[in-house]
């Protein structure tokens, strides 16, 4: 049997993770909260993501006890998959696609600039152009393999989750914005909640279709969430800076 050894970094990361998921629901419900307390915590949200990939990728370059951990729920997952369930996680795993969001970009980009939200379109095109950045630079600085029987045309490194991250952060952004529109009608917690089941099924799916290890798509979640906390913090700054001068005039 295969024994591994979980380091108090570890314990001490789904610790963050836990506190930074529930952080999230909390600023995205409560409403009443002062403004600079929700930015407070979103700080404290972008800290907690930066530590938990730090850790992760530390982890998988020295070979740590997480790396054993993604060996045991590799094997514990291959071969009990059935056809059936690989076409249903293929397309789940689409929803949270390169070419999905990059058409999701333009969509969300041209209809926030029809309705003259400079500041949204500008907050929500560097949000998605970042996490396909930190993508690419984090798969440079830590080259990882994919699980053996990858079989991607154009196979890359495992490291971190392109879905997972951009799910979490692209998706985030969407329900931060409707949120934001929807203020009053109390239909903040159904979407808070819809965006959280769908970032983690479409993580689910990378990882049940041999595309991931299980770290990998924590480390997209860290990451998608260390993107998405500094979007919706500079949102908010230069929201209430935008609407101060307008007081002013």
């Amino acid at each position: 049997m295969l024994s591994f050894r979980v380091s108090p970094l570890e314990l001490a990361s789904v610790g963050l993770l836990v506190l930074f998921v529930g952080g999230l629901l909390w600023t995205s419900t409560n409403r009443r909260r002062r403004p600079h307390a929700r930015t407070s915590t979103r700080l404290v949200g972008a800290v907690v993501s930066l530590v938990l990939l730090a850790g992760i990728a530390e982890d998988v370059t020295h070979h740590g006890p997480l790396t054993y951990v993604d060996a045991a729920v590799e094997a514990r997952i291959h071969g009990h998959v059935s056809p059936l369930q690989i076409r249903a996680f293929e397309v789940v795993s689409w929803l949270g696609s390169l070419p999905l969001m990059i058409a999701l970009l333009l969509c969300v980009a041209a209809f926030l600039g029809w309705k003259r939200n400079w500041l949204e379109m500008a907050t929500w095109i560097t949000l998605i152009a970042g996490t396909l950045g930190l993508s690419v630079a984090l798969k440079i600085m830590v080259p990882r393999p994919r699980p053996p029987g990858f079989l991607a045309m154009i196979p890359n490194d495992s490291f971190a989750s392109g879905h997972a991250m951009i799910a979490l952060a692209g998706y985030g952004m969407l329900v931060h914005l409707l949120n934001r529109s929807h203020s009053g009608d109390g239909a903040g917690p159904g979407i808070t909640a819809a965006w959280i089941i769908l970032v983690v099924v479409i993580g689910l799916s990378r990882l049940c279709l041999g595309d991931h290890y299980a770290s990998d798509i924590l480390a997209g979640y860290a990451a998608g969430g260390l993107c998405l906390s500094a979007a919706v913090t500079g949102l908010s700054i230069s929201s209430r800076r935008r609407d101060g001068k307008m007081l002013k005039r």
